[in-house]
């Protein structure tokens, strides 16, 4: 992290942070088209804080480089109401699922599972109303449905938390699990009804757990877009004794509206560096399905500042 502050006078001056994050992939796939080798730079990212505390703002900038153009990720102000209550107003992710809520550069393995990309529901502009009052995290947002025309309703999400005092929001790294012990549950969910006839909509139930450097996560979810869809997926992390090395195994399985089933098992050792800010994890997987029909290796190579 960069972090510098600027000195104008006796109010609390703004302060900035800046987050560079660089993520890249090599591997080899066997699938329906043969065995093939590959590499790319995956992700190449700058995330940018700018607080003005006494003001009780906040303004965050995320945009990914690492495509034909630039492209803007995120764009959004938190407001500080209060301890508990914070509105967010831009673009920003639409947090329903634990899988999705969690940042990329925290996520167990080195890439999201099936399940969490089938049922994402990616960015969109907005608002939320989030709320942190002891064990309970609370969110509810109204967003852009998509789409160019402007539409009569507005797309809905929400999540809901309870967890014991000692759960982090998102801790799928056993590196990062620490001293502490804790156990999470969620929902959530999402209603979007002015871009289609039928109204589409998606739940997710999620369950976390982690302590001393074991990590285990579980969500399951459905959805409707004119057909019923579901998955689910487990995930499982263990920190070895060395305190450096990780290993991460997950499970992801969906089943379409054609009653189609892809599976994917994927199974990662990781290695850390500086506080688990720099990471190189090997990952081998195989799986079976209409999208999912392959296996290989892959090396993932991420740095975050």
């Amino acid at each position: 992290m960069i972090f510098f502050a600027l000195t104008a006078s006796a109010a609390t001056p703004p302060t900035f942070e800046l987050h560079p994050f660089l993520a890249g992939e090599t591997g080899v796939i066997s699938g329906d088209d043969g065995t093939h080798g590959y590499a790319t730079l995956r992700r190449a990212r700058g995330l940018v804080f700018a607080h003005l505390p006494d003001e009780g703002l906040t303004a965050m900038l995320q945009v990914e480089l690492a495509g034909p153009a630039p492209a803007l990720l995120d764009g959004r102000v938190d407001v500080k109401v209060s301890d508990a209550l914070t509105l967010a107003v831009g673009q920003q992710v639409v947090t329903v699922s634990r899988a999705w809520n969690t940042p990329l550069h925290l996520v167990g393995l080195g890439d999201r599972g099936l399940a969490n990309n089938t049922f994402t529901p990616g960015r969109r502009l907005g608002a939320y109303a989030r709320l942190h009052e002891g064990a309970v995290r609370a969110e509810l947002g109204v967003f852009h449905p998509g789409g160019d025309d402007i539409p009569p309703f507005p797309m809905v999400a929400m999540r809901m938390e309870l967890g014991s005092p000692g759960a982090r929001p998102w801790v799928e790294q056993p590196a990062r699990t620490g001293d502490t012990s804790g156990v999470a549950v969620g929902i959530g969910g999402l209603v979007n009804p002015g871009t289609v006839d039928d109204v589409r909509g998606m739940g997710t139930l999620d369950v976390a757990a982690h302590t001393h450097g074991f990590s285990a996560f579980g969500e399951v979810f459905g959805a409707r877009d004119g057909e019923l869809t579901a998955g689910g997926m487990v995930q499982v992390g263990q920190l070895l004794p060395v305190g450096w090395l990780d290993v991460v195994a997950r499970g992801d399985a969906v089943e379409d509206a054609l009653h189609d089933v892809g599976y994917r098992a994927t199974l990662g050792v990781g290695a850390y560096r500086h506080g688990a800010d720099c990471v190189v994890r090997l990952q081998g997987f195989v799986g079976a399905g209409s999208r999912e029909g392959e296996a290989g290796a892959k090396v993932y190579t991420q740095v975050r500042m």
